[in-house]
Order: C-alpha cells, then structure tokens, then sequence
C-alpha cells in the first residue's frame, strides 16, 4: 500500500530539525521548489543559514530533474523531466548562472524541457576605458568586453592582452556544467543498480534494439511451440507501467502451456510477484482467512501473476476490479477498513467454466463481463496437440535456447525499457485508421461476454506504447498496427 503521507519534493529531502522546519512553515514554504526560489534574508533564520538551505534545495531539485548535459565550447544545454521556475532556479543557482547581458555570464534560455547557455557574443555597449598615455586622451572606440583582471571595458583593440570576461565567465559554467554531468552519470549508475541493471546500458540497449518487440516475445516462449497470441499479449503486459498497466487475461484448458509460460516469465525474470490457487482463493485484496489485506494491498509497482484468477471470491473480485480500473479501492472487510492504493500490471491466467471449452468458448469464460472489460487483452489458448507437444519436450531434453544462456540481458531489458517514456509520432491517416479500428471492435464487442467497452480508451494508447517501450522507440505507425493487430488476433482467439 502506498503512503501518501510523504510530500513529493517536500522538506523531507533537507532532513531539516524541528525548529527550521517551524521556522519555514511560518514562512509558509513547504517545498524545495518554494525554498529554491527564495532570498536567504528573508527567511528569518539569518541570511547565512538562509542561503546554505536554498543551496542544498537547489542540489537536490537538480539531481532529481536533470535528466541530459550537452557541453559545448560556447553552448550548454540542459534536459530536464519537466519546467518549473523552481526547477530553473535550482539548475542556474547550481552552475551559477547570471543572464545579466552586461555583467553575466552567458544568455539564457527555455526551450520545451531544455535550459540553453549560449556564452555571450558581446557586451552592451559602452565606452573603451583605455585612456592614451600620451595625451590623457580617452578612446572613443566602443568596448567589446570587459576585463576580468582590471574589471575595465575596452574595445577589441586594448582588449588584447587582457583577459575577456566573457571567454572567462563561460569557461567557469562549463566546469560547473561538468561537476553537474557527472553528479548526474553517478545518480544514473546508482538508480540502475538499485532497479537491479547491472549490465552496461548501451549493451543492453544494442542487444535490445537488435531484437525488436517481436524478438522479445518469440525468445521468451522459445519453449511453447504456437500460442502466440498468448506469447505477444503477455510481452505488452510485461512492458506497460504499472501506472499505466496494459493488464491481460489468459484463459486456458489443461495442457495448454499457460502455467509453463508463467513459470518461465518466474523463472528468468526477477521483481514479478506470483500469486497461486490457493491465495486467489483466500483472497486477493481481503484474505477472508485473516481478515488482513491480501497481496494485491502490497503490489503497488509490481507485476502480478495471478492464478486461477476464476476461483476469486465474489467480494473479493469487487474490490479487484475497482484497483484494476484505477488503482484505489475502499475496503470494510475483516480487520481492513481503509482506503488501499495499489497500482500493478495483472498478467491473470484461468480456466474455462467445466475446464474445457466448448462449441461456443464465450459461454464458457465463467466470469461476468464487468470483469473482462478490465483486462485490455483476454485471450483463449487451447491444449496444444501432439506435435507441439512432441517440440517442447525437445527442447526442454535439449535444454537450448537464447533465455537460458542470457537471462540477465532480458531481465534488465524489461527493467530498462519500462523507464522508458515513448514520443507519439504517427501520421494523421494511421492515427484516424487505429481509432476508428477501435471504435469498430468496441461496437462489435461491446454486449458479449468479453465486453469491449469504454475502458478500451486507455488501453489502445498503452498497448502501442508499450510495444515502442520494447524497442526503446517512439510510438510509430507500425506500433499502432502491430497494437491494432494483437486486439483483433486476442479476440480472433475466441471464435
């Protein structure tokens, strides 16, 4: 369950005493953003102290925003996550930015999410200060730059052999720009260790890009010969965000190969949390044996494999639903009676009403539609015949495969790319052919048993996002194809 009780970017970051903390409440700041844009005097602790906490805000809001450093001889650019005035604040007061024109340091701009130094061409003008020896008389050339020895302007001619102040005024940004580069390379290195990426980013990047989205899903389940529709719509699930899950469905008889592809996404790829029969069962929000939260109550940021998803308790299924449609759910049940936050990606596997699918598979699904509306991706798997069977157990005698030899390489691939945030790049002609795609399938869907309705809104923009995520590309034409074809294919499963 997540707590709310930590402000975002609030004064937490400082670990501040009690008493500065009362000092900046009088004063009504409550963020680092807020304290980044104030004056050491005037926070009533002294201008000393007043200063030292703005620096430090200033620190960390730059640490947490800046995402990229170009560092050219006479240009600096800065990307950021996002503009604020706070988070400009934060980057000019940690490279010491003056954007004065006639006593800066360089010109300053904002351009989207990028802060741009340029070093200064010129001074505005003013009169040369070099006086002739000779005569007393002054020059009356107007001065290029001022000299950062004498703090005198001068014309380009008795600027020679002094030092230009801009020239030297830009060169000090560009250390302080490195400093920041590499601050930024270590919280980078540090981040990826922590989320578990050990490799070297761009060997996992090269090894990714090489493989595609396509590659992804067919050396995962290199075991299971067939089902991939199932392989593809738990890729899509794998790569979506937890706060924009792409939740999928997998509804199979016995020998169908969707325990064995749970099992393998278990086994080679870490951070999933599995949850068998028995705790779907006993409940997967409220465990009805306990009355204490349930599983999903402790998966915020996780991807769930849930088992037997069919055998959940009816009163259970309602508080699962509302955390699949927006990650929040009110609880009166047992000892649990509060409001549970929870976002996940669910890949849920179950079984057909009477274990087998009949003449008509819809009627077999055994669940209300309420709950396949959820899903973006419900799909059917049937029991692989004797030749498929015959592959799989060849190639676990033969033990082969890329997955087995290089795990690592498609964990931190999955880890990476769910980082990853896709640009919509797509024409104007595919965009209107996807959506209205879309429209028709909800038309056509909308009163059966697998239920397409108006959720499918978030769904058919995540699912080619996550596609894109995989190859770590923005979202093109061909993602939303190859988006479009996985919701037809998911349903085509069911005829």
């Amino acid at each position: 369950m997540q707590n709310n009780g930590f402000s975002q970017e609030g004064l937490e970051y400082l670990h501040l005493s009690p008493k500065e903390v009362a000092q900046l409440d009088a004063m009504v700041i409550s963020t680092l953003e807020q304290l980044a844009l104030s004056n050491g005097d005037s926070l009533g602790m002294g201008k000393s102290k007043g200063n030292v906490l703005i620096t430090r805000s200033q620190n960390v809001l730059a640490a947490r925003h800046v995402q990229s450093l170009s560092i050219g001889q006479s240009i600096i650019k800065i990307g950021v996550d996002r503009v604020s005035r706070g988070i400009i604040a934060a980057v000019k007061g940690v490279l010491g930015v003056h954007d004065n024109p006639s006593s800066g340091n360089c010109s300053f701009e904002v351009s989207g999410t990028s802060m741009i130094l340029r070093q200064l061409a010129s001074r505005p003008p003013q009169p040369c200060s070099y006086y002739d020896p000779s005569t007393y008389r002054q020059c009356d050339k107007v001065a290029v730059d001022r000299c950062a020895c004498h703090n005198k302007y001068f014309c380009k001619t008795h600027l020679e052999g002094h030092t230009p102040s801009i020239t030297q005024d830009f060169a000090k940004l560009i250390i302080e720009a490195q400093k920041l580069a590499e601050m930024c390379q270590q919280k980078t290195q540090r981040d990826l260790e922590q989320a578990g990426i050990t490799l070297r980013e761009e060997d996992v990047l090269s090894f990714a890009k090489e493989r595609g989205f396509t590659g992804f899903w067919q050396f995962v389940f290199e075991e299971i010969h067939g089902q991939e529709v199932m392989k593809q719509a738990l890729a899509a699930g794998l790569f979506s965000r937890t706060k924009e899950p792409v939740h999928v469905l997998v509804l199979g008889e016995p020998a169908s190969a969707k325990t064995l592809a749970r099992d393998i996404l278990l086994r080679n790829f870490t951070g999933l949390t599995s949850v068998g029969g028995n705790a779907t069962r006993a409940g997967l929000v409220s465990n009805r044996s306990t009355g204490e939260p349930g599983v999903l109550a402790f998966s915020d940021g996780k991807t769930v494999l849930v088992d037997e998803f069919d055998k959940i308790d009816p009163v259970d299924l309602s508080y699962c639903l509302e955390l699949l449609s927006n990650g929040r759910c009110d609880v009166h049940s047992g000892r649990v009676h509060e409001t549970i936050e929870s976002h996940f990606t669910m890949l849920a596997f179950a079984n057909p009403e009477g274990d087998i699918f009949s003449g008509n598979p819809q009627m077999d699904i055994g669940m209300r539609p309420t709950v396949m509306s959820r899903f973006a991706l419900v799909v059917r798997v049937e029991a692989i015949g004797r030749p498929d069977m015959l592959s799989l157990f060849s190639r676990s005698l033969d033990a082969k495969g890329e997955l087995k030899h290089l795990p690592q390489y498609y964990d931190q691939w999955l880890k990476l790319a769910r980082a990853y945030e896709p640009e919509l790049q797509v024409s104007l002609e595919s965009r209107d052919h996807y959506l209205s795609a879309m429209v028709d399938i909800v038309e056509k869907y909308i009163n059966t048993p697998l239920r397409r309705d108006i959720r499918i809104k978030d769904y058919l923009r995540r699912v080619p996002e996550a596609i894109a995520r995989a190859e770590f590309e923005p979202v093109q034409d061909r993602h939303l194809e190859a988006a479009l074809q996985l919701f037809r294919t998911s349903l085509e499963t069911w005829r």
